[in-house]
């Protein structure tokens, strides 16, 4: 017994393809997109839902992070900690970068990755360390994170009341100055950093004071604060007025947008500033970021902190 032939879709559309259908479907098609393009976007704290990757290993395995091992081996309790900004690049801006990977790319001898894009082409955010990587216990948690929440609510206040006014910032904003290799602290990845121009208020500075104090009054490592500074200044936990006076590391604030494994320099230099032909370091330099939150990353979990 055979079985029972119905009519496929695609032979209804056959039938059904005269003018006036295909008008009709045109003017739906072009009714869709439009609607595609008047949908709103989604808000910051969506995405930091799904920016942690599943954990493929319970233990520390170097081949699944393209060869990076961990400064610290994870530990029961512990959980990493960082404090940054971020920035999702426009299509348009992501060009730009790309250009730079790529021409640095052809005059690096070693295998360059980039930070611009998944391992499935997908964008990815890039970041302003405003933190060095920290290790929190269990306990330290829900405390670092108020004593961070509330000291950037304090250094807004403080702003607006210096300023004379009641009214709300727009955020940060920041300028890109030029490109540079710079070597990690272990000296075993080298990071191919855009620099960053301003803001003129030294708001970077600002943040970075207020992490470095909450970091040293819980017992952490201070970002680009070298050990002799430390001494210098008596010990960190209880000379907490020493920390006030807050230094300028403007040169040091930068976005990596790609990473390398080998020494791409030619000496034992932390820095080295990389060549870029004038046209793409206008291009790069003409790309304008407004910053409206940090972000405080503690294990898997991601929590933004205003900065309007």
């Amino acid at each position: 017994m055979g079985l029972v032939e119905y009519s496929s879709s695609d032979e209804d559309e056959q039938k059904s393809d005269g003018p006036t259908s295909k008008r009709r479907r045109i003017q739906e098609n072009s009714r869709d997109r439009g609607n595609l393009r008047a949908l709103p976007k989604l808000p910051d704290d969506f995405h930091d839902l799904y920016a942690v990757v599943p954990r493929l290993s319970t233990g520390d395995d170097a081949t699944l992070h393209q060869g990076r091992k961990r400064a610290v081996p994870h530990a029961e309790g512990n959980w990493p900690t960082h404090v940054y900004l971020e920035w999702m690049p426009e299509p348009r801006q992501l060009v730009v970068l790309q250009d730079l990977v790529d021409l640095v790319q052809q005059k690096t001898p070693g295998k360059m990755h980039s930070s611009l894009r998944s391992s499935t082409g997908a964008p990815l955010p890039l970041h302003v360390s405003l933190s060095a990587p920290l290790i929190l216990r269990t306990e330290q948690r829900e405390g670092f994170l108020e004593e961070m929440q509330q000291a950037v609510d304090g250094e807004l206040r403080s702003n607006r009341n210096e300023q004379g006014t009641s009214t709300r910032s727009h955020g940060i904003t920041l300028r890109l100055n030029g490109l540079k290799w710079a070597a990690n602290h272990e000296r075993n990845r080298w990071f191919l950093a855009a620099g960053i121009h301003g803001p003129d208020s030294d708001e970077l500075n600002n943040l970075l004071g207020i992490c470095n104090r909450i970091a040293s009054l819980n017992g952490l490592p201070m970002l680009y604060v070298k050990s002799e500074e430390v001494m210098a200044t008596g010990q960190q936990k209880e000379d907490e007025s020493s920390l006030n006076t807050i230094p300028d590391y403007s040169t040091r604030f930068h976005f990596s947008v790609a990473w390398s494994l080998e020494n791409p320099m030619c000496d034992d230099r932390i820095v080295d500033p990389v060549d870029v032909p004038p046209m793409l370091l206008r291009r790069l330099e003409n790309i304008e970021i407004v910053m409206q939150s940090a972000k405080v990353k503690i294990g898997n979990s991601i929590n933004s902190i205003t900065l309007v």
